[in-house]
């Protein structure tokens, strides 16, 4: 027993709780998952109303984050991408066929109208042919990469420009 005291009274509070953990690891994470496993509505219930009211600040956070870790992500989207061929066509082929009249609004405009003028919104050059409206698909407005993509993010939002 005096050993045991003489090894607490050597390490930091944390230090102990690390060391606790690391040897007790797989125990408690059966013990976690069993609570999970039992308290599954709740847990999803508190999770939810967490979100709601931290939307804005997980929103914020994961702008930085994606922005920090940027090439990361690349790269994983990559190989996700090389690694489920299959599933994403699969998801490919369902967009198209849930969205046909976005997918005809787009082939239209790009093949009968180059982009030759600057962002409607900005003045910068324009990359981008938007469709504000997809039942006419030759009425575009031209943007660039960031206004398109604020465009979208008000529309998301509820807002319209």
């Amino acid at each position: 027993m005096e050993l045991f005291s003489m090894i607490l009274s050597s390490m930091s509070s944390k230090e102990y709780h690390r060391n606790y953990y690391l040897r007790h690891k797989e125990q408690l994470r059966k013990q976690k998952q069993q609570y999970y496993q039992s308290h599954k509505e709740e847990a999803n219930r508190r999770a939810t109303e967490y979100h709601k009211l931290h939307a804005d600040e997980l929103k914020e956070y994961m702008v930085k984050y994606r922005m920090a870790h940027r090439e990361e992500m690349k790269e994983y989207q990559k190989k996700y991408y090389f690694s489920n061929l299959d599933r994403v066509h699969e998801q490919h082929k369902r967009y198209r066929e849930r969205n046909p009249e976005k997918i005809l609004a787009g082939s239209k405009a790009y093949w009968g109208i180059p982009i030759t003028s600057q962002c409607a919104l900005c003045g910068n050059k324009a990359e981008i042919r938007h469709h504000p409206d997809y039942s006419k698909p030759l009425s575009v407005m031209f943007l660039c990469k960031p206004c398109h993509r604020q465009i979208h993010l008000e529309k998301r939002r509820g807002k319209t420009l």
